[in-house]
C-alpha cells in the first residue's frame, strides 16, 4: 500500500517487495535466452507460423537467421523451399537458442538440434533441447535428452538417434521412440572431460560417428541393436565431412598445415564390415571442406593455399565408379557455409560472412555447363537440407 509520511506518499516494503518479484519474473526468461537488451521487447512471437503456398513437391528444408533488426534482435527461422518455383511455401519462427542440426523423420516431422549456449550452461548437461515441428510448421514438443544436441539425428525402425557431447558428460547418442517421444536409452561413447565434436552419417542400420576433436573417440553404432559395433581412429586427421553410399562412409579430410605440413591425405574410406577398414582415396586437390553425394557421385568444395596462378578455391566432380574427376575454379573470396543435392541441382549457400568483400548472402545455383554461381533466393542459411534428390 501507499503511505503518507511528512506530506510524501511512498511505497510500503511489502509493495516494494512485491514489484521488485514481478520484475524479476518478467526479466529472468531474458536472462535465461542469454537475451543482451532487456529494456527492448522482441518483435516476434515463438513458434509463429506463415504458409504462403502448398507443399513442394521437390522440397529443401533450410534453417536461416534474420538479421539484427532496429531492436537490434534476430531470431531464426525453419523455412519450406519450392526448388521449382524458387520461393518459400512455409516459415516457422524458432525458440530462441542456436540450432544447429536439422532431419525429418519418416512422419514428417522436423527435428532441430541445438547447440550448446554459454549463458544456459548454470542449467545443467541437458539444457539445449531438441524441437521436434509438424509437418505444417507447429512446434510440437521440446525434448531435453543429453547435453549438446548438436551433431546429428538420424532415424531407423521407429527410433530417433540423437548425437550429443558436452566437456563434462563425454560423447552419447540419446535413443528416443518416434511414436511416444520418449527416451528409450542412451549409448555412452565416453571420453568424459574431452570436448568430443562430431560428425555423424547414417546408412542403413549403421551410424558412423567420428570424433572431430579426438579422432581416437570415433564409433560405429548398431542402430538396429541399439549398441556400439565398434570403434576406430585416423591418426593425425582434419575430417570436415561424411557421406555414404551403399554402406560405405567417404570421410574428406583438410589437413592442418602447421601441424601437418607433409600431410597430403584428402579422403578416408570406411568400410564397416567387420572388421572395419580404412583406406585411403586421393583426390587431385588438396583441402575439400565440404562435400555432397547423389547416388555414386560426389561433389567437393575446396578450399586450399595453391601455388601462384593456381585457384585458392574450386568445386570438384568425381565418379565414385570410374573414378574420373572434373573440377571447376570458383570466385575469390566466396566460401559456401552449406550445399546440397535437390531435384538434380546443386545448391551452396552464402551466409555473408566471408573473408575479405562479402558477396551477397542467399542460396545459389552451380551452373555446370558454364561453372557460374546464379543467385535463386535471398536467404540468411545457415543449414540446408534436402527434402528430395
Amino acid at each position: 500500500m501507499l503511505v503518507p509520511i511528512h506530506g510524501v506518499t511512498v511505497m510500503s516494503k511489502h509493495l516494494r517487495k512485491q514489484i521488485w518479484t514481478l520484475i524479476g519474473l518478467l526479466t529472468l526468461p531474458w536472462f535465461i535466452t542469454g537475451c543482451n537488451s532487456l529494456l527492448l521487447l522482441p518483435t516476434y512471437i515463438d513458434g509463429d507460423v506463415t504458409v504462403y503456398g502448398p507443399a513442394p513437391e521437390h522440397p529443401l528444408y533450410v534453417l536461416s537467421v534474420t538479421p539484427r533488426d532496429a531492436n537490434r534482435f534476430t531470431y531464426d527461422k525453419l523455412e519450406v523451399v519450392d526448388t521449382d518455383a524458387w520461393q518459400v511455401t512455409q516459415r516457422t519462427i524458432l525458440p530462441s537458442g542456436v540450432p544447429s542440426t536439422l532431419n525429418v523423420d519418416p512422419q514428417g516431422r522436423f527435428w532441430i538440434g541445438y547447440r550448446y549456449n554459454y549463458p544456459k550452461f548454470a542449467l545443467g548437461p541437458a539444457a539445449e533441447p531438441v524441437v521436434i515441428v509438424s509437418p505444417q510448421g507447429e512446434i510440437e514438443r521440446y525434448l531435453r535428452l543429453c547435453g549438446n544436441p548438436a551433431y546429428g539425428i538420424h532415424f531407423f525402425d521407429g527410433y530417433a538417434f540423437v548425437v550429443c557431447s558436452l566437456p563434462s558428460t563425454g560423447g552419447e547418442v540419446a535413443v528416443v521412440d518416434l511414436n511416444t517421444l520418449e527416451l528409450v536409452q542412451t549409448i555412452e561413447l565416453g571420453g568424459e572431460d574431452q570436448w568430443n565434436g562430431y560428425i555423424s552419417a547414417s546408412s542403413g542400420t549403421m551410424l558412423v560417428l567420428y570424433g572431430r576433436d579426438n579422432s581416437e573417440n570415433s564409433f560405429v553404432i548398431d542402430m538396429a541393436s541399439q549398441t556400439i559395433a565398434g570403434d576406430f581412429a585416423i591418426e593425425a586427421a582434419n575430417v570436415r565431412s561424411i557421406v555414404s553410399h551403399e554402406g560405405v562412409f567417404y570421410l574428406t579430410n583438410t589437413p592442418d598445415s602447421l601441424k601437418n605440413p607433409d600431410d597430403t591425405r584428402t579422403m578416408f574410406v570406411l568400410d564397416i564390415t567387420d572388421p572395419i577398414t580404412i583406406t585411403e582415396k586421393e583426390l587431385p586437390f588438396l583441402g575439400p571442406w565440404r562435400s555432397v553425394l547423389y547416388e555414386d557421385q560426389l561433389y567437393t568444395f575446396h578450399f586450399l593455399s595453391p601455388a601462384e596462378g593456381s585457384p585458392s578455391q574450386l568445386l570438384m566432380h568425381t565418379d565414385l565408379g570410374t573414378d574420373e574427376t572434373q573440377w571447376w575454379p570458383w570466385p575469390a573470396e566466396w566460401y559456401p557455409n552449406d550445399m546440397a543435392w535437390v531435384n538434380g541441382k546443386l545448391i551452396f549457400a552464402n551466409f555473408g560472412r566471408m573473408m575479405g568483400e562479402d558477396p551477397a548472402h542467399g542460396l545459389y545455383e552451380f551452373d555446370f555447363e558454364t561453372g557460374e554461381l546464379w543467385p535463386v533466393l535471398d536467404l540468411f542459411v545457415e543449414e540446408l537440407l534436402p527434402g528430395s534428390p
